[in-house]
């Protein structure tokens, strides 16, 4: 839906003022869906993502093969970072290569303030370094890919449930 009303917003932008400058859309992807940066890790920790978070990363990927539909006229740069904590700015540093582990929400702000400031990186999948060691690890995760992987094999146990 987001992908689709940006679109849209940008073709009524340019149907208007055919000559006007379009924004380059910083969009919020995932390593997990690059297949430069996944590969580089263990196969089974990918496999896991992917079917404990299905839903997520389906609706991410349909977005993002719906945004490279307009792709002659429309710039975005796919931000996507490894795993995302709750912790202090650590410092970052762009990178085409591989992702950091784990990384801060401040950090992933300010990579993609400083995309966004330098430009120059449409269509391509930015990923972020941490510049200094520290960032915490997200311990919670085993307990999510264990419930993500529940209600995707087992999505009638939902049902049981009295709250998600």
């Amino acid at each position: 839906d987001t992908a689709q009303s940006i679109v849209v917003a940008l073709m009524d932008i340019r149907m208007t003022n055919p000559d006007a400058k379009l924004p380059t859309i910083i969009w919020l992807s995932s390593a997990s869906l690059n297949e430069k940066y996944h590969k580089k890790g263990p196969a089974i920790l990918h496999w896991l993502l992917m079917n404990a978070f299905n839903h997520v990363y389906g609706d991410l990927a349909h977005a993002e093969r719906y945004l490279a539909l307009h792709k002659k006229w429309l710039n975005v740069v796919l931000m996507q970072p490894g795993g995302l904590v709750e912790d202090k700015h650590h410092g970052h540093e762009l990178n085409l290569e591989k992702p950091a582990d784990f990384l801060s929400y401040a950090d992933l702000a300010a990579g993609m303030i400083e995309v966004a400031e330098k430009g120059g990186y449409d269509w391509q999948g930015v990923t972020l370094g941490v510049k200094s060691k520290g960032t915490k690890i997200e311990y919670a995760i085993p307990g999510r890919l264990v419930k993500g992987l529940t209600f995707h094999y087992f999505p009638w146990i939902a049902y049981f449930r009295r709250s998600y």
